[in-house]
């Protein structure tokens, strides 16, 4: 797994039940160009 850092702007987000847990999915813009982040994490439901 690659891991790069920079700054960068958030131009949208979306999310989706995938069969892993969740999927994310980030784009931005960075000075270099379009940037796309795909994140999967466990479902956590909380109860107040």
């Amino acid at each position: 797994m690659a891991v790069e850092t920079f700054r960068c702007r958030l131009l949208s987000r979306q999310w989706r039940d995938g069969r892993r847990g969740v999927e994310i999915t980030l784009w931005g813009l960075a000075e270099a160009g379009p940037v796309k982040v795909n994140l999967e994490t466990e479902a956590v439901m909380f109860v107040p």
